[in-house]
């Protein structure tokens, strides 16, 4: 199901979100990317392994969230024209935010 549709985007006592591992495609993907750019409460998100190819998405979310302290994308392929966004913001993280995980890129 979509992320609008299970009501992630107008909670506000959710902190986590482990989607890890769910097979999410690049529209799933875009719904993370919304969730992150609306919620404010959301504070760690692991998206392992689920493969999309839209990634850039989540890193443009990032440009305007400000309560997520800890993202996994481990093995999750970023590519080539997205990397500089994700690296942008794991440069600025770096200064506010305790772990930012890209372990496992390709």
């Amino acid at each position: 199901r979509c992320v609008q549709e299970t009501g992630l985007v107008v909670n506000r006592s959710l902190t986590f979100i482990d989607v890890s591992y769910n097979k999410i495609n690049d529209g799933g993907t875009k719904g993370l990317a919304h969730l992150l750019e609306v919620n404010s409460t959301l504070k760690i998100l692991h998206n392992r392994a689920n493969r999309s190819s839209n990634m850039g998405s989540i890193a443009e979310a990032l440009v305007l969230n400000k309560t997520l302290i800890e993202l996994d994308l481990t093995y999750d392929f970023i590519a080539p024209e997205e990397a500089s966004n994700c690296l942008l913001y794991t440069s600025d993280a770096a200064d506010d935010t305790p772990c930012v995980d890209l372990g496992g890129r390709r």
